[in-house]
C-alpha cells in the first residue's frame, strides 16, 4: 500500500488496499445504508435457529476482496486455525489428530456473536496504519473497515453468513492466544480450531482436571461453550466423528452410513442423467479425504464414468 496523503479519503484508501474501484466502495456503503443485511433463519436439529445475515450484492463483492486481502496479510496467525488459510480444510483439521488416541472436542456456542469485535480495530490499525503520518485519516479508515464488516448496532457483532466473518473471528481467536494457552497446559496436547470447533488430542489420557483447565481457558478468552456438543473420546473404545469424519486407526474416513447414502445416489445417477453432475461433485469431494475413490464406491464410480462417456 502506498503512502497516505492529505487529499485521500477512507474510501479511496480502502479501494487501493483491496484492489477495487472507488465506486465499488461507495456502492457498498450506499447499499448497506439503504438495504442493510437480509436476515435468514435456519432451523437446527435441536429445534433452535441459526441466524445468518446476507449482505447486499454490492457489499458482498467488497467483503470478498477484504477477506482475500486479510488472509494474505495475516499469514503469521495461521497456527492451529483451519478452514480459511490455504490447505487448511476441515479434512486437514481432523487428520492432524488421526495418530492420537484421546480426543476432547469443544463446540463454541454462538461463536460469531460472542466474539469480542472491539479487538479488531486496534489489530487493523497496528497492522496497516500505525506508522502513517495522517492519524485522523487512519482512524477514519479503520472505522470504515469496521463498518463494512460488522453488524450495525449498539454492540457490534460479526454477521454470520458473510465472507469476512470467519476470518475476523479467527483474528479475534488468534489475538486471544487461545490455541497457545491450551497447548501450554501440557506439552503433548495437539490443538486445532475449525470455525467454532476446538479439537484437543493426545496420545496420553486427557483427564478431568485437564479438561476443566481447557474449558477455563476458553471461557477466559470470552467464548461460551456448548456443553451439549462437548465430548471426550478414547479411540480404543469409540472412533469419534469430528466435523462429519470418523477418526479410524490413523486415518480419517466417512462414516459407513454416509458412504451407503453416497453409493445409493451414485447408483441412481446411472439411471437418471440429471443426477450425474451431483454424483460427480460427490466423488470429487471424496478425493481430499481418501486420496482417491474409496473401495466401497469404486465399482459404482467406474460404471458411472462408463455411462457418462457413452452419453457424450
Amino acid at each position: 500500500m502506498g503512502a497516505i496523503v492529505v487529499t485521500d479519503t477512507p474510501e479511496k484508501v480502502l479501494s487501493s488496499m483491496i484492489g477495487v474501484q472507488l465506486t465499488d466502495i461507495q456502492n457498498a456503503i450506499n447499499a448497506l445504508q439503504k438495504q442493510g443485511y437480509r436476515v435468514n433463519k435456519i432451523r437446527k436439529k435441536d429445534g433452535g435457529y441459526r441466524t445468518t445475515f446476507i449482505p447486499p450484492i454490492q457489499l458482498l463483492l467488497v467483503q470478498r476482496k477484504i477477506k482475500t486481502f486479510l488472509v494474505r496479510s495475516f499469514q503469521e496467525w495461521s497456527r492451529g486455525l483451519y478452514g480459511t488459510y490455504k490447505n487448511t480444510s476441515y479434512v486437514d483439521h481432523v487428520r492432524t489428530h488421526s495418530t492420537d488416541r484421546y480426543f476432547f472436542h469443544i463446540d463454541l456456542k454462538n461463536a460469531f456473536p460472542s466474539a469480542q469485535t472491539e479487538i479488531i480495530k486496534p489489530l487493523i490499525y497496528e497492522k496497516f496504519f500505525e506508522r502513517t503520518n495522517n492519524k485522523v485519516l487512519s482512524k477514519r479508515m479503520v472505522n470504515l473497515f469496521y463498518d463494512l464488516t460488522t453488524l450495525p448496532g449498539l454492540f457490534r457483532v460479526l454477521p454470520q453468513g458473510t465472507p469476512t466473518a470467519p476470518f475476523l473471528f479467527y483474528l479475534v481467536l488468534g489475538k486471544s492466544g487461545l490455541v497457545n494457552k491450551i497447548s501450554s497446559i501440557r506439552g503433548n496436547l495437539n490443538v486445532t480450531v475449525y470455525v467454532d470447533n476446538i479439537l484437543v488430542s493426545s496420545r496420553n489420557s486427557i483427564n478431568t482436571i485437564i479438561q476443566e483447565n481447557i474449558q477455563e481457558k476458553v471461557v477466559s478468552c470470552g467464548f461460551c461453550i456448548n456443553n451439549k456438543k462437548t465430548a471426550y473420546y478414547d479411540k480404543f473404545y469409540y472412533q469419534p466423528i469430528i466435523n462429519g469424519l470418523r477418526v479410524a486407526d490413523e486415518r480419517v474416513v466417512l462414516p459407513k452410513k454416509q458412504l451407503r447414502k453416497l453409493r445409493g445416489l451414485i447408483h441412481r445417477a446411472l439411471y437418471n442423467p440429471k443426477l450425474i453432475p451431483q454424483a460427480k461433485g460427490i466423488i470429487a469431494s471424496l478425493r481430499p479425504i481418501y486420496g482417491g475413490i474409496p473401495p466401497q464406491l469404486m465399482n459404482s464410480h467406474l460404471k458411472l464414468s462408463f455411462r457418462d462417456k457413452r452419453a457424450q
